[in-house]
């Protein structure tokens, strides 16, 4: 009876193991909205019981508004936890909302390596390409100190250092490229109220040749 209960706990953890034996940790996209100019990069974080981790086979497949990421890295024998970044690169696409969609599979011993039984995990992730008519390009991005106010559908803006205040314009589009509200910043920190029906919106800080973009929510 004790043989076969212990033969029923090895399995049992044999399977959480197969089960953990990679995991999908955080995926980026670059740029973070992108236009219908860019040509975009997905970065995804893995991770793995052991190591090295080589990647073998990867691949992207773009089927209408759905992406999908595919890759296989072989393990080695180093008991250590392994990390690496997969890099799937995308041509420009049309204006709309996407969904990134990744499967990670790791196989033993060295390349080629074959994918195990238990299937890896999938892990996936949106993004929005606007329209890149009437929307100048980017500089500095991940400095646009823009912030939407669910309860009271207000926008605050702080003007990014190094810019002088009353030359900055704040400029909102729709996903689609198009402009949908737009007002000259006349504080260092100011306050509006552009009245705009629930959904997703670009907000750029414009000041001559430089444009700090980020998206922003309105909810209902």
């Amino acid at each position: 009876m004790k043989k076969n209960y212990l033969a029923l706990l090895v399995c049992l953890t044999g399977l959480h193991f197969g089960s953990h034996a990679q995991w999908i940790g955080p995926i980026t996209i670059s740029p973070s909205v992108p236009t219908t100019n860019d040509s975009v990069k997905i970065y995804v974080d893995c991770s793995f019981p052991s190591g090295s981790c080589d990647p073998y086979l990867a691949s992207v497949f773009v089927g209408g508004n759905t992406i999908y990421g595919d890759a296989l890295h072989c393990l080695g024998m180093l008991t250590v936890i392994c990390s690496y970044t997969d890099t799937f690169a995308v041509a420009p696409l049309p204006a709309g909302n996407y969904t990134f969609h990744m499967q990670l599979n790791a196989g033993g011993g060295p390349a080629p390596c074959t994918a195990g039984i238990v299937p890896g995990p999938v892990d996936s992730v949106t993004f929005t390409v606007v329209q890149a008519t009437g929307i100048p390009p980017v500089r500095g991005e991940g400095a646009c100190q823009v912030f939407a106010d669910a309860t009271e559908r207000t926008v605050t803006v702080q003007i990014p250092a190094g810019l002088p205040k009353g030359s900055v314009r704040l400029m909102i589009h729709s996903t689609d490229g198009r402009a949908v509200f737009s007002a000259q910043v006349p504080e260092t920190v100011s306050v509006f109220r552009p009245h705009l029906t629930s959904g997703t919106y670009v907000a750029s800080l414009v000041s001559g040749e430089v444009n700090y973009r980020k998206k922003i929510f309105i909810a209902k």
